[in-house]
Order: C-alpha cells, then structure tokens, then sequence
C-alpha cells in the first residue's frame, strides 16, 4: 500500500490529462454551461442542433446588449427593432428545439428551455421599456401597421393550407415560421387583447396546420428510428445457437470454425467473448431507441428481460463451451490450453456484476489442469501460496478504504445535496449547471465500479449508476508502481505463467486500471441525455454497464425526451483497486491505519 505526498508535478499531469481530452467535448459544462447538448449523428439533427446553437448564442448575446444598456440607464437608447427582432431570435431557437424533439433529441427539448428562459428576461425589459417616454405612442403606431400587415398574410395563409394539403411540410413550415417571426417581432410587445386583431389572426390557424405537420414529420421519424433499431436489434438466439455449434465441434474435434478458420478453444472463447460485449452494447443502443420510438412499459421490459435472459444463458454457455474442450485436451497439451484459457477469462470475468461466470468455468479449468498431474500439482501449489495473499490484500485495501468512506458522499447522494434533478422539469440544461456547479465541482466524491480503458490510455470510467458516471485522469507512475509490488507477489516472471483465474484477473484488471472505488475532487461536470447516451454508445464505452440485465430507470414525472445523466471528472485522492490502496496525502498527514503482516509467499515455482 503506498502514500503519496501531493506533488505539483503529479497533478499538473492530471489537469494535462483532462485538459486534452476535454477538446471537442458537446455537452453543458461547468466551463462551458451555454454549449449544447449532443444529438444522434443523424446529418438532418445535427443541423438542426448547430442551428439552434447558433441562434442560442446569437439570442443571449443580443440579450445582453440590451441588457447592459439598461443596467447604465440607457434603455431608451435601444430601438423598439432591436427588441423585437431579439425576441424573433428566441422564436426562432424555440422551433429549432420542437424539430429536434420529434426527431426523439432531448437537445431539442433543452432548446426550448432557454428559449422560455431567454424570453422571460427579455419580457421583464419589454415591461420595463413600455414606460419610458413617448414609447405608448410609438406602440399605438405600430399596432396600426401590425393590423394591416395581420390582414396581408390571408394569401400567405391559404398558401400555407396548399401546401399542407400536398404534404410539402418543409415548405409550408418555412413559409408559417418566416411570416410569424415577422409578426412576432412586432406583436412581442402587445397584450392577448391587442394580438386578437393582429397577430393572432395568422398564428392561430397556422398552429394547426404546424402540428399536422409535426404528427407527419413525427410518424416518418418514428419510423426511421424504427428500422435503425431493427438494423442493429441483437441476436440473442443466434449468438446462443453459434456457441451450441462450436461446443459441439470442440468436442468432437478440439476445434471450431470462428470467421472461416478452424481454431482452439480459446480463440472461440474470444470470440464469443466479444460477441457478447458486441450484443450488450446493441442492447443498449436498441433501448436507447426504445425510449425515443415507444416509451411504453412492455416494450423497453421486453428488451430488458430479453437481454437478462441472454446473459443468465451465456454464463453456462461459456462453462460448457470449455468443458467440451477439456474432454479432448491431452497431457501434453494442458498447460498451453489451461493458461490460455485464464488469459480469456481475466478479462471477461470482471466485466461481470457478479461471480457468476467465475464459478461456471471453474469445473472445467480443473478438468483441464487435472490432465497433467504435474501442472495440477503446480496450480494446486501456487493456489496455496498466492490466494492467502491475495486475501490479505484485499482486506487491507478494503480497510483503508473503510476508514476514509464516511466523510465522503457517494455520487447520488452529493447529487441530491446539490438540488440536480434527473430531467428538464423546471428549467434547461444550461441554468442546471449554473445552478449546481458551484455546489458540485470542487466537493469531494466517490465514484464506484471503475473499469480501465486499457492500452496507453491512462484513463479509466465508473460504470454508469443511478443517472451519473465518470472518468478518472490514472496517476500511471504510482499505479505502476503498485502493479510491479503486486507482479513481484504473485511471482510474475518470464517464462513462469500465472496460474490461477485469481491471480491472472488480479494482473489484468490491475494493469487495465480497474478500481473498486476512487475518490476525488469533482474537476468537471457535464449534462448528457439519457437517450443520446444510451442511443449513441461506442465500442470504446462497452463497460458503460456490466454484462447482464440493463438497469431499470425512474421516469419520474417527465418524458424520456426530458431525462438526463451527468459525468464527472474527478481528480483523484484515492484510488481503491481490488488488491491494494493508494492515497495521495499532504506532507502531514500519515495513515492512522496499523496493518497486520503480510503473509509470506513460497518464492520457488
């Protein structure tokens, strides 16, 4: 176990880390709270989304010229056509967030939120200038025209119902949003009365025929998203009926046909270990759709039992899968076969929510091992000499970890304290985040279940839990210095493989950069939808979630359009790995923490 003393070297590394790969982030931020949020890579929601970004910012900015204007008394300096057309802007975002709703974007729901937010100070200025000097005289003028400019848009109008009635929908939105943003520009400033005679003679009956032309343009999404789940809808049966046709094989032959070519056990193992990553991830991706298509109970509760189903079937499938393959193993062949077989299993074993998978492949792992009386009489051997050891560490590090959790709020508990809410009910993603960061970003917190990306990366992710998640910037020369301590104990070395499940998935994960929890201070915070989030997730988020059933979500009292999730990035203080503990401490502080002797390790292999 290591306790480090807070370098400045170390941690600016750690806001390099973040500060690179926060580039090209989309998502509200403390750092930028007025970004938008992120939608599917369809082409026509990401114009959609760059355009109402475009008029947010161009809305806010002209917002606040007004708005500083006033705050020098300068109010009346401002033309009644600015205001107007400032209010035209909000109009304008507000249409942008309904295309994008029926497209199934919570983005678009978010849009309308600022939209509402930006009009109710723009409302409280309207209010403000309608008493300045001369200003009711200029509005009597002006409701005079907007009347006779009311009365011109009949032929508009009738065009408008043409092009309903042909359903060009594009069109006759384009013509309905130009001449009411027109209207509205000036009929912003006048009360339902004024408007009866004016505005409204325009904008009422064209808001009928607009949610004709939303229901349409809902129904061809609808059905787009449709197909697009249907595209990539995973396999259960089929991943299930392919390993039954390997197992088979195995047993007949000692091999299986994966992509063409006939190989060992392990090598099928693989594969069918990165089917099932693949599948749960189409899962995720299809209930993401799911809530987009049809928010109905039965329909995301069919997925779910589905998918739990599949993964309850795999785990003896894999068990059995190895078990045909031992019945042909040889003598000769035990040891290559038997630690190939670990080298698959250390990295699918943790991906699991329980040990299930563990305790299914054991049998067979014996069996294979049993084949070589000597390689048996080394694993038993080596068992003996690294499991007591391994105990002891985790129960060390769980120690640690022990004493320090209470004066620390898991994730949703701090998110509580802070007033987040899960879903756009009461104001846009942007004021969540100026009403939350403060209270959030720089409070310590703890995040559970981290999984590793692997490789060069030195980032590692919680799984998502209860509408939050997170990334950890990995301190690499401490954590590698933890790994060779744990190597030098379990007696790694060239040319002498490790040979338990245990220990291999204790290297694997501890290499990988897996923790059990990690506590920090929150860096950054960001607000993602919950569809997009689900909808969109890559290969490289695969342990977004453990293999098996996908979790149940609270709907609350707000649509899915509405539902969010928020990610974190935390500096880390310490880290919690299955098999040690490291802490990163100010220069006077010391662990309080008396630790019994580690057991020793039979050094001879």
């Amino acid at each position: 176990m290591m306790i480090l003393q807070r370098g400045s070297v170390f941690f600016l590394f750690l806001l390099a880390s973040f500060s690179l790969a926060d580039r090209g982030v989309a998502a509200p931020s403390n750092f930028d709270p007025y970004a938008a949020m992120d939608v599917r890579p369809e082409e026509r929601q990401q114009h959609l989304k760059a355009n109402g970004e475009k008029l947010y910012r161009d809305a806010k900015a002209e917002l606040k010229k007004i708005q500083e204007k006033r705050e020098k008394g300068q109010l009346q300096q401002i033309k009644l056509e600015a205001i107007g057309q400032t209010w035209g802007l909000m109009l304008q975002l507000s249409w942008a967030g309904s295309q994008l709703q029926i497209r199934g974007e919570s983005t678009g729901s978010d849009f309308q939120w600022r939209a509402k937010e930006l009009k109710t100070e723009l409302l409280a200025i309207i209010a403000e200038y309608r008493k300045l000097p001369g200003v009711a005289k200029q509005l009597g003028k002006n409701l005079a025209r907007l009347r006779i400019e009311s009365n011109a848009t009949k032929p508009l109008l009738e065009r408008a119902q043409t092009l309903a009635e042909q359903k060009q929908w594009d069109q006759m939105e384009a013509l309905i949003y130009k001449t009411t943003n027109s209207l509205e520009e000036m009929g912003c400033w006048y009360d339902f009365k004024e408007r009866k005679y004016s505005v409204a003679k325009f904008v009422n009956p064209a808001s009928g025929l607009l949610t004709k032309g939303y229901a349409a343009r809902k129904e061809a999404a609808e059905a787009a998203m449709i197909a697009a789940r249907a595209k990539q809808a995973p396999d259960f049966k089929g991943i299930l009926d392919q390993i039954g046709v390997a197992t088979a094989s195995l047993r007949n032959s000692g091999q299986a046909e994966v992509n063409g070519q006939a190989v060992a056990g392990p090598l099928v193992l693989r594969h069918f270990a990165g089917q099932w990553l693949k599948t749960q991830n189409a899962a995720v991706r299809c209930q993401g759709l799911t809530w987009v298509i049809k928010a109905e109970e039965p329909e995301w509760t069919q997925l779910r039992d589905n998918q739990a189903k599949f993964s309850e079937d795999m785990i003896p499938a894999m068990g059995g899968l190895i078990a045909a393959d031992a019945a042909n193993v040889t003598a000769e062949k035990a040891r290559d076969r038997y630690v190939a077989y670990l080298g698959v299993l250390s990295t699918l074993v943790p991906l699991m929510g329980d040990d299930g998978l563990a305790k299914a492949v054991e049998p067979a792992l014996s069996e294979i091992a049993s084949k070589s009386p000597e390689l048996a009489a080394e694993v038993d051997a080596y068992r003996r000499a690294t499991s007591p050891l391994l105990r002891w560490r985790q129960r060390t590090a769980e120690a640690y970890a022990r004493v320090r959790q209470p004066t620390v709020p898991p994730v949703k508990k701090l998110l509580a304290s802070a007033g987040f809410q899960p879903a756009l009910k009461e104001a846009s993603a942007t004021e969540l985040i100026l009403q939350t960061k403060d209270k959030l970003v720089g409070q310590p917190i703890m995040l559970v279940d981290i999984v590793g990306m692997g490789g060069a990366s030195n980032m590692s992710w919680s799984r998502y839990n209860n509408r939050s998640y997170g990334r950890v910037a990995l301190p690499k020369p401490v954590v590698d210095a933890e790994i060779a301590a744990l190597r030098s104990d379990l007696m790694v070395k060239e040319g002498a493989p490790l040979l338990t499940l245990e220990a291999e998935t204790a290297i694997v994960t501890a290499q990988r950069g897996d923790f059990v929890s990690v506590v920090g201070k929150v860096r950054n915070m960001y607000i993602e939808p919950l569809i997009w989030r689900y909808a969109t997730i890559p290969p490289t988020l695969q342990t977004f979630l453990p293999l098996g059933p996908l979790p149940l979500e609270n709907q609350s009292t707000a649509p899915w359009r509405s539902q969010i999730v928020v990610r974190f990035d935390v500096m880390p203080q310490w880290l919690q790995n299955k098999y040690y503990f490291v802490e990163l401490l100010n220069p006077s502080t010391k662990s309080h923490l008396p630790l019994k002797a580690k057991p020793g390790t039979d050094k001879k292999r």
